[in-house]
């Protein structure tokens, strides 16, 4: 297998708009290994789908050239793209009244010979990519009567049967619940793992990808940074291109942080889960968390949080809500003693 499975060459991409080019990516040089996991991140309109439809030979780069396996994707015909890439893109339309096990089915369709029929490994294709992708209870049932988390298990149960070496996924954890996203990129890893295949996935759960990821490529500026997630997030790189004012990204945590707009302060002693949480509240209701305030509250060693002002111990509570009750009266009465 060539060392690159995919490789950009100076490689422009975006879209023409009247005799103009509008361009997202300028001048891209990027290869891609084999075994990687590569989350695509990057801001609305910054270009995520039109690389992906690029790599997929369904859309044109402006200038420069892909290469799939060494091969110029200009020049692979159809069946010999659909035997080296498999593809889910978002706003894809699908035959409604066909059975859920006939769309899986269609994965194989570049494998089949011209009468389209299906050997025993093509049905055994077939069988676990419907297991992988846990829609096997789903097969009977036409496409019409899925959900919309249902039926994006079946496109990627469907390009799980094709079982090309690269697979290119547009936002695959759109639709579903947080279960079942984890349990479709812990799919994406073991395929990448045991059955040496290169997938390519965009997201807008960037704190998902840094977690899940071999590299992320993070598109800004007409350019992608390519790295692994933590380089990208110790360089500053993430911070710079995706915080915003209202939404910062803390390196620490691997996460955005809310802002939320405070009025009154208040510190917090105590450490652990309980304190976490403890204080994630307090800034949730408009709360300014400092070192040293009049008003301060303690973690109690047991389940209680005791509430301090000025040192003397005024009230204590079971619960946070509890808590937040409470500090709202002792606000309440300073500022109208």
């Amino acid at each position: 297998m060539p060392s690159s499975v995919i490789s950009f060459n100076q490689v422009s991409l975006g879209y023409v708009k009247g005799r103009t080019d509008q361009l997202l990516v300028r001048d891209l040089n990027l290869s891609v290994a084999n075994r990687q996991l590569i989350a695509l991140v990057g801001a609305n309109g910054a270009g995520k789908s039109t690389l992906l439809r690029t790599i997929t030979g369904l859309q044109k780069p402006l200038s420069g050239t892909v290469k799939l396996f060494d091969k110029p994707l200009d020049t692979l015909n159809a069946k010999t793209l659909a035997h080296y890439v498999s593809v889910v893109l978002t706003g894809q339309t699908e035959i409604s009244y066909l059975k859920t096990a006939e769309l899986v089915a269609m994965g194989r369709f570049p494998h089949t010979g011209w009468l389209g029929r299906f050997s025993v490994t093509d049905r055994q294709k077939v069988e676990a990519a419907a297991h992988q992708a846990k829609v096997t209870p789903l097969l009977e049932k036409p496409i019409y009567q899925l959900s919309d988390g249902e039926r994006q298990k079946v496109m990627i149960a469907r390009a799980l049967a094709q079982d090309t070496p690269i697979m290119i996924l547009d936002e695959p954890t759109t639709h579903l619940d947080i279960t079942n996203q984890v349990n479709i990129i812990q799919l994406l890893r073991t395929l990448v793992k045991t059955k040496n295949k290169c997938i390519i996935f965009s997201t807008h759960n960037i704190e998902l990808a840094l977690q899940v990821s071999d590299r992320i490529w993070l598109m800004h500026q007409q350019t992608i940074s390519d790295s692994v997630p933590e380089d990208l997030v110790l360089s500053g790189t993430l911070a710079e291109a995706m915080s915003t004012e209202l939404a910062p990204f803390n390196p620490e945590s691997g996460t955005f942080q809310v802002q939320h707009s405070s009025s009154h302060p208040i510190s917090l002693k105590g450490a652990g889960t309980r304190a976490v949480w403890t204080r994630r509240a307090l800034e949730r209701t408009g709360y300014l968390v400092r070192s040293q305030e009049p008003v301060s509250i303690k973690i109690g060693s047991d389940t209680s949080w005791i509430v301090y002002h000025k040192n003397q111990p005024v009230s204590s509570a079971q619960s946070i809500e509890s808590l937040l009750h409470q500090l709202s009266q002792l606000y309440s009465s300073l500022s109208h003693p």
